[in-house]
């Protein structure tokens, strides 16, 4: 599906987000990534929905601290909730969406996210220049892998453990059909379409560092960060730098990092998986 408006486009409607109100999006029941490239265009409604406070700390680490720093899993017990500046965003009425909690798993808290042929995503919004920050890390623990599934395929596109990150760029530069449909969401949401996203997958057979397109939009690009049945059941911790990927997959530097989302799916498989993740952070380089 393309992300134009057309017959069965998704409609706006005024909602409360955390106490805050903003806009939401009821999307017809088409593919996951199909899905998440209409919710991506929100960008999370950066103009209405929880912007956090500028700011520069030069590691994004543990504290909720304002600029790019992330709200931090760790450092709360699990009855605290999730912190606030993580906000769930679902693909619309049609959608069953994950559940994400905080839990305590072997001593640390953590984010359990669990999907039963659903779908949705945990985000939470940033703004700075990637090149500043270049280093991500994170950690996850998957249990088991969705067995029918294949990120190659439309069809049976799920992972049970995804970090997705949306980039700011120059629209102008898109190829025609995608600065149309920039300007479509433009016109339909109010809020900017992310010019590029990058999402790091638990995969199933797929060879690590594979880089898959989307086969809805070229502006979403995966890479695969661990395959197979090796680590299961235990805590991966990953380190990776986003110019570098992002050059990979896109062929030239990124822009600024808008958001960063947790996303655990099972709804094109009709399958069920659960998967926890660690804390997230941005750092810049070592000197």
């Amino acid at each position: 599906m393309g992300l134009g408006v057309s017959p069965n486009q998704p409609h706006p409607a005024i909602g409360d987000f955390s106490g805050e109100r903003c806009m939401r999006l009821s999307v017809p029941h088409y593919p996951t990534l199909a899905r998440f490239a209409i919710v991506l265009a929100l960008g999370l409604l950066a103009s209405g929905c929880a912007m956090l406070d500028s700011g520069s700390p030069r590691v994004a680490s543990l504290e909720p601290a304002s600029g790019h720093a992330l709200a931090a899993f760790s450092i709360h017990p699990p009855e605290v909730g999730i912190p606030a500046h993580w906000k769930p965003v679902d693909f619309g009425a049609f959608k069953r969406p994950t559940e994400y909690q905080m839990v305590n798993l072997q001593g640390r808290t953590c984010i359990r996210a669990t999907a039963d042929a659903s779908a949705s995503m945990l985000v939470h919004q940033t703004h700075f220049e990637a090149s500043a920050f270049p280093m991500l890390h994170w950690s996850w623990n998957v249990p088991s892998l969705i067995a029918s599934a294949d990120n190659t395929q439309r069809q049976r596109e799920d992972s049970p453990a995804r970090i997705v990150i949306a980039f700011e760029g120059d629209s102008s530069r898109l190829s025609a059909l995608e600065r149309m449909n920039a300007r479509q969401f433009q016109l339909l949401t109010g809020s900017p379409m992310p010019f590029a996203t990058l999402m790091y997958i638990r995969g199933n057979h797929t060879a690590p560092e594979t880089i898959i397109s989307s086969t809805h939009t070229d502006r979403i690009k995966m890479i695969v960060a661990e395959s197979g049945p090796e680590g299961l059941g235990q805590w991966q911790t990953f380190t990776r730098n986003l110019v570098d990927d992002y050059r990979r997959a896109f062929g030239e530097a990124p822009g600024r990092v808008a958001w960063i989302g947790l996303m655990t799916d099972a709804d094109n498989t009709r399958e069920r998986t659960h998967a926890y993740y660690g804390d997230v952070t941005f750092a810049a380089l070592s000197r």
